[in-house]
């Protein structure tokens, strides 16, 4: 078991760094909105298209969903997914961070 030794000089054990990621992912509370995949219905952070100007080039963005990855484990490109209510199509699910979440590149339908 590994120690870690915080500023004040408390020592934590790594099992008192357990993510608990449920707070984010059960409410609909404004910022995250109801999604369905395979009749699972969990939240979800949705993010709309855009563009960004990078060195004189414009880039556009898709739709991106980010998901807790245990719920959407199961995920693949051409999937169909409902995001408060329209329906999607997953381009691409990629894990981020330590792969506790998910982000999903969607296509309105």
């Amino acid at each position: 078991m590994s120690e870690i030794i915080t500023q004040d000089g408390r020592e934590l054990s790594s099992e008192s760094l357990v993510e608990d990621l449920t707070a984010f992912f059960t409410a609909i509370d404004g910022f995250s909105v109801v999604t369905v995949y395979n009749g699972v219905s969990s939240a979800g952070f949705l993010d709309m298209p855009g563009q960004v100007i990078v060195g004189g080039s414009v880039l556009s963005t898709d739709y991106t969903l980010t998901v807790q990855a245990s719920v959407f484990a199961g995920i693949a490109a051409g999937d169909s997914v409902t995001v408060a209510g329209i329906g999607y199509t997953v381009r691409e699910p990629l894990l981020i961070d330590d792969g506790k979440l998910m982000q999903i590149s969607l296509m309105k339908n």
